[in-house]
């Protein structure tokens, strides 16, 4: 045991107070074992990592993380294309100690993006990394509206720092660090959430405000480090993210925490350092806090490294500095209390005064006396936090430090800045989440140069739209009920029997046929079923459509919705498409129906004529859509498509656009897919040839939803 008390720097013969345990008889702290005194030769040299074979007192390596070799996923030669990455490896609240802007190109996706629509896409997989982090752990991940990033620990809730990627993606390894270890907090710090609860009126009660503010950056100092350890026990090849992050965000204020004019900011900046970002500490700092620092250590290395013990590290690490500001002269301001009881004194002697004058003759002197005393205790416990400031070191010691210093810790134990991630960034990227919003890029082969832009968004109607959908279906309950009774009988097992075998069950009608010496006594069962049937309506929502037109192709898209959907061998999509209506030579299509939006059973209901239609494009996308969503990849497909005449687009028209057109009727086709177009309007059998194998002209258009019963009929084979 060391000559000397670590806390009161007195020259003491410590006592054994039981258990192993050593006190200080000046200031009655218990000693930590081997404190020793380090000379200022010593003290320059010393550092954490030469203890234990080159690690640090957590087991860390120099790197100041948790040591690993993995490169992050957008680093590597990754393409995103059809929805799937190539190349993937696959308080109510806590602050992740990180809040500050950065500067920032990630080349996994085109940089041709609409910032929402960016966002909303890193967002989703900031998501998914943070949900294989531990997938038993629900959790919702967002943007934070300010410059912090934190973890509503009730109601599972994270919240990231997105204006590190506002303007571009060179740091979004930061910002996926940040998701990662806002879900370590999720996983593993509810035991330092119910402890703050257990000492929050304590320390208030003694230290005021200030003093439960830095004990919670305190506990949140020593967390950060715990939970960023277990990291690599489940997921090592994430450990680079929390790498990123504590050098995007340690290594630029580490400039600014070299020193202090305040003692106590300085050891305070010292041991952050220290236990978040050792390789940053100079050798004025060790020299300085030496002692300090060997007294941390050892509590971390006693306490901090375990589930149970990183409570108990937290509040001997506190202890200490409240022990070390009043060491360091931050004593209680006895001024202040003398003030403070004169004051509560003449308040209360004027309140006596007055209330004797007015009700001292209708009142006994004992309820005097109870309405005086109760004066005085709501006067006390209005001035008590003024008081309990007063008197604690630790507030003074905040007081003294200046706002630099309390700014860093602000900064690094997650108080919120004015943030750049703006409310109507925020209301975007939700709206377009809720719309299940995508983009992506058809192949240079299959577009036309500087057309492949697709744009996919899944209907969410309003209540007018809902309406149409009722009263439309409504009408065409005669043609949905036709529908049904032949559908119905689509998918139903036919079984078969095939009679004179030589080998099957045996046939026991036939059996006087054995002493003549015949063998065909048998019979085989088989059970013929219809094949999966994907059924794709593609509606043209370009201007001309306007009118009959569009409310008839509406109108076929509910008859046929309604009658497919309680066939199990039948699934059904409906899209409609439009082009350069939002963004230039983008086709823009539009999810009404399919597999994956039983939640919307009435967006057809949004149908409605749009503007301009680049069929070409529509058609591949819909193909590709329906072979993405589909559960049956070898299920026959039909795609049934409705449009009044040619294609017409920004760079999208006459012989250009029907031949494409035609192209990618012949690519869908070598797909699987049966296509037929079915066209209405004056225009439709000129152009039907142009571009399509199968193709019906719709005369009278209140005939089309019969049409559209007779194509199903027909591939159904009913």
């Amino acid at each position: 045991m060391s000559e000397y008390c670590d806390y009161c720097q007195a020259s003491v013969e410590p006592w054994d107070e039981g258990d192993g345990k050593y006190s200080c008889p000046s200031c009655l702290n218990i000693l930590i074992d081997d404190n020793k005194t380090l000379t200022a030769a010593e003290a320059a040299g010393y550092n954490t990592y030469t203890a234990d074979a080159g690690k640090d007192m957590w087991g860390r390596d120099k790197s100041s993380t948790w040591n690993t070799g993995y490169t992050p996923w957008w680093k590597k030669a990754a393409s995103w294309a059809g929805g799937v990455w190539s190349g993937y490896d696959s308080q109510t609240s806590l602050s992740s100690g990180w809040s500050s802007p950065a500067t920032t190109r990630y080349t996994g996706w085109s940089v041709d993006r609409t910032k929402s629509y960016r966002m909303m896409k890193h967002k989703n997989h900031l998501d998914g990394l943070a949900k294989i982090v531990d997938p038993t752990i629900k959790h919702e991940l967002d943007y934070a509206t300010a410059k912090q990033s934190y973890c509503d620990m009730e109601n599972a809730i994270i919240r990231v720092d997105g204006s590190i990627i506002l303007e571009n993606d060179d740091k979004l390894d930061v910002v996926a660090g940040l998701a990662i270890h806002e879900k370590l907090h999720l996983v593993h710090s509810e035991p330092l959430m119910i402890h703050l609860k257990t000492q929050r009126a304590h320390i208030k009660r003694e230290h005021g405000d200030w003093g439960f503010d830095l004990y919670k950056s305190v506990c949140n100092l020593i967390e950060d480090e715990y939970i960023e350890k277990q990291l690599p026990k489940t997921c090592p090849g994430y450990v680079s993210y929390i790498s990123a992050v504590k050098d995007h965000y340690w290594k630029k204020k580490s400039e600014d925490m070299q020193e202090c004019d305040e003692p106590f900011g300085d050891l305070m900046q010292t041991i952050m350092l220290f236990v978040r970002y050792p390789s940053s500490l100079q050798a004025p700092q060790k020299r300085r806090w030496n002692n300090d620092l060997r007294i941390v250590e050892n509590i971390l290395k006693k306490d901090g490294l375990d589930k149970e013990g990183r409570l108990t590290a937290m509040d001997k690490l506190w202890k200490h500095l409240v022990q070390r500001a009043k060491q360091l002269g931050y004593e209680e301001d006895t001024d202040f209390k003398t003030m403070y009881g004169q004051m509560i004194g003449d308040a209360t002697d004027e309140y006596e005064k007055d209330f004797r004058k007015k009700y001292g003759g209708d009142m006994s002197e004992e309820d005097i006396k109870e309405y005086i005393d109760r004066f005085r205790g709501e006067i006390e416990d209005e001035k008590r936090s003024e008081y309990q400031h007063a008197r604690s070191p630790m507030h003074r010691a905040m007081e003294a430090v200046g706002e630099k210093v309390r700014k860093i810790i602000r900064e690094l134990t997650g108080e919120a800045e004015k943030g750049t991630i703006s409310e109507d960034l925020a209301k975007k990227i939700k709206e377009l989440i809720e719309e299940d919003y995508s983009e992506y890029e058809m192949s240079p082969g299959d577009a036309i140069r500087g057309q492949k832009k697709i744009t996919w968004q899944k209907v969410s109607p309003d209540k007018r739209e809902r309406n149409i959908y009722t009263s439309e279906k409504r009408l065409m309950r005669g043609i949905i009920g036709k529908l049904k009774r032949k559908i119905q009988l689509y998918g139903n097992p036919m079984k078969l029997s095939i009679f004179n075998q030589k080998k099957g069950k045996l046939n026991k009608r036939v059996l006087h046929r054995i002493p003549a010496g015949r063998n065909d006594v048998f019979k085989i069962m088989t059970v013929n079923e219809d094949k999966q049937l994907d059924v794709c309506l593609l509606v043209d929502e370009s201007g001309s459509m306007s009118g009959d037109e569009i409310t008839l192709a509406r109108r076929s898209c509910i008859a046929v919705k309604e009658a497919l959907q309680d066939n199990g061998k039948l699934n059904l999509w409906v899209f409609g498409h439009t082009a350069d209506q939002k963004q230039g030579l983008a086709t823009e299509m539009y999810e009404y129906s399919s597999p994956s939006m039983q939640d919307r059973p009435f967006a057809c209901g949004a149908m409605k004529a749009r503007y301009e239609n680049r069929d070409g494009n529509a058609i591949y996308a819909s193909a590709e859509r329906v072979r993405e969503q589909s559960d049956h990849p070898g299920a026959q497909k039909l795609m049934i498509i409705f449009s009044d005449g040619a294609p017409s687009a920004d760079q999208y028209r006459g012989q250009t656009a029907t031949k494409h057109t035609r192209q990618m009727v012949q690519k869908v086709e070598g797909m699987g897919f049966s296509v037929i177009q079915v066209g209405f309007g004056r225009w439709a059998s000129h152009w039907q040839s142009k571009m399509f194998s199968n193709a019906i002209a719709v005369e009278d258009i209140d005939q089309m939803p019969k049409q559209i019963g007779k194509i199903l009929m027909k591939v159904m084979k009913l």
